[in-house]
């Protein structure tokens, strides 16, 4: 088994090289680097402390419910993570700006989701800028929890948090530039925040390999059916979505096309883990779908134009 992991250690992908390469080490050199679970070892509880950080892109992104052409006083400039430290659960909101008002509403929905499943979030560990705000310490007071900040050039007090960012930000990158290379006739970097938050449902429902758990499982304390997974498809590949009148169990005329192709941008965060969120790539509407069929291998489309898109 070792063997075969080192094989497929070797193997090059050109999406995967595009989102995730980095800098290659010098031999000797010595990287001082914080042990994961050292700043949890405390905390075995979810909820007890949550990291949090926020991220920002200088690609205005689109919200996934507004129609046609994007408005610029609705696009998504970055946003706020939270990193569960017990459970590794991540999760992520984009933002308009960084205001404290959002950053607090962000605070808020993340704690009613908490909750729902009855986990109460205790302290937080977060750098500085917009969480050392009056607004959000006065917040903070009013919910009875604690926050602890990051020293001055000490950003790695709150390195959960920004390797939450940088999981999902790789994976995010990754998977738009593996649609872009193989379609890409249909690349919108306006669509970073749906990859964005479909690494983030992907990271949580997928199994850890040191605890053999989700942390979806970690977070709810139940075990998951995996029909996230198994519903789980490329994001961005092309899909066949089932005429309207046929859906609603009518006839439409014998030589009429019975489906019309669209783009898949993710699961849908308010439906069944079979709906996905279908872009029509000809109003540019997102909406989510339930008759589908996928083609996660970008089988049915053949661009003329495949190049690089680093």
């Amino acid at each position: 088994m070792g063997e075969a992991f080192k094989e497929y250690d070797k193997i090059v992908c050109h999406s995967c090289q595009g989102g995730k390469q980095r800098r290659t080490s010098t031999e000797g050199q010595t990287v001082s680097r914080q042990k994961e679970g050292i700043l949890s070892a405390e905390k075995p509880e979810p909820g007890d402390l949550v990291f949090s950080d926020q991220y920002e892109s200088s690609v205005p992104g689109r919200f996934y419910n507004i129609r046609g052409q994007m408005n610029t006083h609705h696009t998504y400039s970055g946003g706020t993570i939270f990193y569960d430290a017990a459970t590794r659960y991540i999760s992520l909101f984009n933002q308009i700006g960084f205001t404290t008002e959002e950053t607090i509403e962000c605070k808020i929905k993340i704690e009613r989701d908490c909750s729902s499943i009855g986990i109460i979030i205790e302290k937080y560990c977060t750098d500085n800028s917009v969480y050392v705000s009056k607004a959000f310490e006065e917040h903070l007071e009013e919910m009875r929890q604690t926050i602890q900040h990051s020293g001055v050039g000490g950003h790695h007090h709150n390195a959960h948090a920004e390797n939450a960012i940088k999981i999902v930000t790789q994976k995010g990158r990754t998977m738009m530039f593996h649609s872009a290379l193989c379609w890409p006739e249909h690349t919108d970097l306006k669509l970073w925040p749906l990859a964005l938050k479909h690494a983030e449902h992907l990271h949580n429902e997928m199994i850890q390999m040191d605890s053999g758990l989700a942390p979806i499982e970690l977070w709810t304390k139940s075990k998951s059916s995996y029909s996230s997974i198994q519903n789980a498809h490329t994001w961005g590949c092309p899909v066949f979505v089932l005429d309207p009148t046929l859906q609603d169990g009518k006839k439409i005329p014998k030589w009429q096309p019975r489906a019309q192709i669209g783009q898949y941008v993710g699961a849908s965060p308010n439906h069944a883990s079979s709906v996905g969120l279908v872009r029509n790539l000809r109003t540019n509407n997102i909406s989510p779908q339930y008759h589908l069929v996928y083609d996660d291998f970008f089988e049915t489309v053949h661009s003329r134009d495949r190049k690089s898109v680093v």
